[in-house]
């Protein structure tokens, strides 16, 4: 039978390999002369140091010269680089740091030369444990340690998309050297450090084309994080971990995704994301935080989310768009009982879901007629029949699904269920 796939233009295939997990897409090289020459052109490069080929292999450096060669073979050939992937442990290179970095910094300027488009950089250190929530500061020697991103990669005109994770630190050539991510439209820093609180407004002003930005646990930051005149800016992820953020002010009209998780209060200026569709609260504290009782800020709500945050004991939710609405595991400071209010009109999701249980009282001043509610409810010592009686009664003559799970239930509190 004639292999028709394998006739496709080299640019569909590579389509194609691109749209399966990179293991699958190295075993298509073994299926035939053919397709191991598209697999050799195949523009997405994903090296994971740990990956059992380069752990079991008894050549020095032997993970070292594959990258060397797999990116030389890119450059000698004139080929586009899409995608550049690097999962490092820098835990294994604590004799001789300078010579990894050195080398990282060499298959950056490879990249580059490339054109290469998606760069991500993942650098582990055992040493190094993330710590959410917790007021630890990390030693000052470990800032030396890390591995400083070269001031080369900022004239890299060619990225679209750029992903730090780890053991990395951007320093004072992100303030003394011309950026030029004219192309970038998505940036990612996780677990990085910046020398200097004024670094990531500066990278953000030479980025106009950015539309994804997410910072996870980024030491250094500006406490005040201030995002502006980013005209195609779609969606925006922070999560402080130990971080004390004291303002967030996103000035984007163009915002449709915001998600935030951390456990300080925060104040939020976001009036001007006139159209944002997302918004998912995490770990939060809104007792006093008037920014999100004032619902008619956000008229374009359509998704809300409110995981661990611990709201007023009454709650009034006007939002005419919103259409799935979640709760999960919130709280009200000590009080046992909330009043929630919903104006809802086009609201046809609802999901609930306690570990807790808190007398909550749930008034659907508005909704649509289709409003399907998913209750997810857990018990831990305690069950009581009455309560739970209760909870559902307020939901009759609605469409009601529950998951009910039993943790080491030890009392017993009997009602009638009718």
């Amino acid at each position: 039978m004639m292999d028709r796939i394998s006739i496709l233009p080299e640019d569909i295939l590579h389509n194609i390999m691109s749209r399966l997990d990179h293991e699958e897409a190295v075993r298509t090289a073994v299926l035939s002369k053919s397709w191991r020459q598209t697999f050799s052109t195949f523009p997405y490069l994903v090296l994971n140091e740990n990956h059992d080929a380069f752990i079991h292999s008894k050549q020095t450096n032997f993970f070292y010269n594959f990258v060397d060669n797999s990116l030389l073979r890119f450059l000698n050939q004139g080929l586009t680089l899409k995608k550049l992937v690097l999962w490092v442990d820098s835990t294994n290179h604590e004799k001789d740091l300078q010579l990894l970095y050195s080398r990282i910094d060499y298959w950056i300027q490879l990249a580059k030369d490339c054109a290469v488009e998606v760069l991500h950089i993942t650098l582990y250190n055992d040493n190094y444990n993330r710590g959410y929530y917790t007021t630890v500061p990390e030693p000052e020697d470990d800032y030396a340690k890390r591995y400083h991103v070269p001031s080369s990669l900022l004239d890299a005109r060619s990225l679209v998309k750029l992903i730090l994770n780890g053991y990395i630190l951007l320093d004072q050539a992100f303030l003394n050297h011309p950026i030029t991510f004219s192309s970038l439209k998505v940036l990612s820093l996780c677990d990085v450090h910046i020398t200097d609180m004024f670094i990531f407004r500066n990278l953000l002003t030479t980025c106009p084309l950015i539309e994804y930005i997410t910072l996870d646990s980024v030491r250094g930051i500006d406490p005040v994080v201030s995002i502006q005149d980013l005209s195609k800016l779609k969606e925006v992820r922070i999560i402080t971990g130990e971080i004390k953020m004291a303002e967030i002010e996103i000035n984007a009209p163009s915002l449709q995704n915001f998600y935030y998780c951390g456990p300080y209060y925060t104040e939020f200026k976001m009036d001007k994301c006139v159209n944002l569709n997302e918004l998912s609260l995490t770990d939060l504290n809104i007792i006093s935080n008037q920014w999100f009782l004032q619902h008619h800020l956000f008229p374009c709500i359509r998704t809300l989310e409110l995981k661990k945050v611990n709201m007023p004991a009454r709650i009034n939710m006007s939002l005419p768009q919103l259409k799935v609405l979640k709760l999960d595991n919130c709280y009200y400071g000590l009080r046992e009982e909330a009043y929630i209010n919903i104006d809802a009109p086009k609201l046809y999701m609802f999901t609930y879901i306690s570990s807790q249980f808190n007398k909550e009282k749930i008034d659907f001043l508005n909704s649509s007629s289709q409003l399907e509610i998913r209750a997810e409810l857990s018990f831990h010592w305690i069950l009581d029949y009455r309560m739970v009686r209760e909870f559902f009664q307020q939901f009759e003559g609605r469409n009601v699904s529950a998951t009910l799970s039993f943790f080491n239930v030890q009392r017993i509190v009997s009602a009638s269920l009718s």
